[in-house]
């Protein structure tokens, strides 16, 4: 079994047990013990577990945690938002689309005809294919835990195309309109995506909101329009055109 496969493996025990120790993980995955040892201190550089009495228990800050467990969170409120965003789209269009779940809710949305999507999720162009939506990929270095590829030859391929709009979902958007995400990969695909595009469209549902990530991607008053559940606060409601789903 591969590391990242374990990686995933061990996060859905802790997501079942909220505590494992390092014996069970090696009882339950087939591997050693020193083996298990390097792959939670992998995983708590992460940022995704807490290493405890010899053993592990999961971060509870839902922003941090991988794509499978992040599709699941916020549903409706993400099908939302992004039936909401879909309708911004008049045929003839060419599209960045990012790797953020909302962003792929979109793809059941999305017009079945003249229709062009471009992006950097596996998981998106999964969905794309079986809607029989046009689509290009961007390539470059697979990140499996979330299912992206990144790196610069996707940051070039971005950059050969300019789309009449892109979608984007973060980690998170602070009070002072700072747009904000953990991965500091995907952050170099966003900006890419954003000075490529026409109109950017931001998707976020409002357990985003009040928080800063570690990467700072842009500022609202950059975005054309904000796709959210949430009521805006003041401060923010005049930085771009608000939806509110």
């Amino acid at each position: 079994m591969f590391q990242e496969e374990r990686k995933e493996n061990i996060l859905r025990i802790l997501q079942e047990r909220e505590y494992a120790s390092v014996r069970l993980l090696g009882s339950l995955l087939y591997a050693s013990l020193p083996t298990i040892r390097r792959d939670l201190t992998a995983l708590e550089a992460e940022g995704l577990i807490r290493r405890s009495h010899g053993g592990a228990i999961l971060v509870q800050d839902e922003i941090r945690r991988p794509l499978a467990f992040r599709a699941g969170t916020m549903l409706s409120e993400k099908k939302r938002i992004a039936q909401a965003a879909a309708a911004l789209i008049p045929a003839d269009s060419v599209i960045f689309l990012d790797a953020s779940t909302t962003a792929a809710c979109m793809i059941d949305y999305l017009p079945k005809k003249d229709i062009t999507v471009i992006t950097n999720s596996l998981t998106a162009l999964n969905l794309l294919e079986k809607h029989k939506i046009r689509a290009k990929c961007t390539g470059g270095d697979l990140l499996h835990a979330s299912r992206v590829f990144s790196g610069r030859m996707a940051e070039h391929f971005i950059e050969t195309f300019h789309t009449d709009y892109c979608f984007f979902s973060t980690s998170s958007l602070n009070a002072a309109g700072q747009i904000t995400d953990y991965s500091e990969p995907e952050t170099y695909l966003r900006q890419a995506m954003l000075r490529c595009s026409k109109t950017a469209v931001y998707l976020f549902d409002q357990t985003k909101f009040g928080k800063t990530a570690t990467c700072h991607v842009a500022n609202l008053a950059q975005i054309a329009v904000a796709v959210s559940d949430l009521n805006p606060p003041p401060a923010l409601r005049t930085a771009c055109r608000w939806i509110q789903a």
